[in-house]
């Protein structure tokens, strides 16, 4: 002889569901006002961590400063960049070789 609280099991499935769901529900609610407030202090933590960052890698870091190889490459790369030459533009046969 058990109790009988005059509901079967769909109708305490469904109770236990919904009470799941108010739950979840005021887990969004939270999250959501967390973000928010995240938001909301974004340009204060760059504000204070930008200044920090280049301080950090403004005197160079842990970074070997390049060789002269590697300036007379870079240079050479930013010619050809800023200063893109074509002499001439090859065509093509109709067999696809150049003429």
């Amino acid at each position: 002889m058990g109790f009988r609280w005059g509901m079967d099991w769909s109708q305490g499935g469904i109770i236990v569901a919904i009470l799941l769901e108010l739950v979840i529900l005021k887990a969004l609610l939270e999250l959501s006002s967390q973000i928010a407030n995240a938001l909301e202090n974004m340009p204060r933590i760059l504000a204070d961590s930008i200044p920090e960052l280049i301080q950090s890698v403004g005197d160079g870091g842990d970074f070997e400063r390049p060789t002269a190889i590697q300036g007379a490459i870079a240079q050479l790369i930013m010619s050809k960049v800023q200063n893109p030459q074509i002499s001439e533009i090859l065509d093509r046969a109709p067999d696809g070789k150049f003429n």
